[in-house]
């Protein structure tokens, strides 16, 4: 027991403050994204709705194309480009609202990036296409963000969903998945943290054993304590990306461990060093690990 208490106390004093939850769906789309993106013809359909045709030369507004330009006018050259999903406004990168959320393409040219209706559920099913593949990968979601098949497969790494700051450490769900086969070899999220406008390395969240066609629960964890903005996406692969959960106010170094079989049903204790049940929700400890407890 002492041995428990002296983890317990030394969670305590890292933990921090309590986690709030910040949701990017593409069915019930956060606020800052609803007024592009909740438009009639696009989120209420079943019919994919492009924002970056496969050419790469044009985006879907409110059911109307309009052109973004030629490569001899820079849209693949070197000044990254944006679109604002606020108003569906096409912007170099100096000139986007950092409040809002974009799809942002640099110098290897846009990916086809769509909005495929249908791709989900929201009664809890699982195991057939473009749902969860396991009840423990299931999120309520009806709708992904695909970024897609494209003449120049680089344009895909360079394709990506960019969110607003939150603030550091954070933890970050990663409701995703992949087609397979031809374009895409494995199920990869490129997730490129931002600090002060500036990229910082990127680091891939994969899962080695997916199957084609199926939703996974990702995990991504940001240890920093500054302000920080995020890009995901995917290298060269095809990527669906179903829904995102950032969680803010968590500890950095405190992630989800998996429990083994031998401690499954071992006693589990709050920072208090206080037995609880499974209906107990944040840090806890069990078998001798950390964990949060959802």
């Amino acid at each position: 027991m002492k041995k428990t208490l002296l983890l317990s106390a030394l969670a305590v004093a890292a933990f921090g403050a309590q986690a709030e939850d910040i949701v990017y769906d593409f069915y019930k789309v956060a606020p800052e994204m609803a007024v592009f993106l909740s438009d009639e013809g696009a989120v209420a359909s079943k019919v994919n709705y492009d924002l970056i045709d496969k050419t790469g030369a044009a985006v879907n507004f409110a059911g109307e194309m309009f052109t973004l330009g030629s490569k001899e006018e820079g849209w693949h050259g070197d000044i990254t480009k944006m679109i604002d999903l606020t108003d569906g406004a096409v912007v170099d990168a100096d000139k986007a609202d950092p409040t809002h959320s974009f799809i942002v393409w640099g110098e290897k040219g846009p990916s086809r990036t769509i909005i495929m209706g249908g791709w989900g559920t929201e009664d809890g099913t699982f195991g057939s296409d473009y749902q969860a593949a396991t009840e423990a990968d299931y999120v309520a979601t009806k709708h992904a963000l695909a970024f897609l098949r494209n003449a120049n497969s680089a344009s895909r790494e360079d394709t990506y969903f960019q969110v607003p700051e939150v603030q550091g450490p954070c933890e970050i769900e990663l409701y995703a998945g992949t087609p397979l086969g031809k374009y895409a070899t494995q199920l990869e999220v490129k997730v490129v943290p931002m600090v002060g406008g500036e990229l910082k390395e990127a680091e891939s969240v994969i899962k080695a054993d997916a199957e084609a066609k199926r939703m996974y629960k990702l995990i991504y964890n940001y240890n920093g304590n500054e302000k920080v903005g995020f890009r995901f996406g995917c290298n060269k692969h095809e990527l669906y990306l179903h829904h995102i959960i950032i969680k803010t106010g968590v500890e950095a170094g405190v992630e989800n461990v998996a429990i083994d079989s031998a401690a499954e049903n071992a006693p589990i204790y709050n920072t208090l060093g206080i037995q609880v049940d499974e209906n107990y929700k944040g840090l806890v400890i069990k078998g001798g690990k950390k964990y949060i407890q959802k």
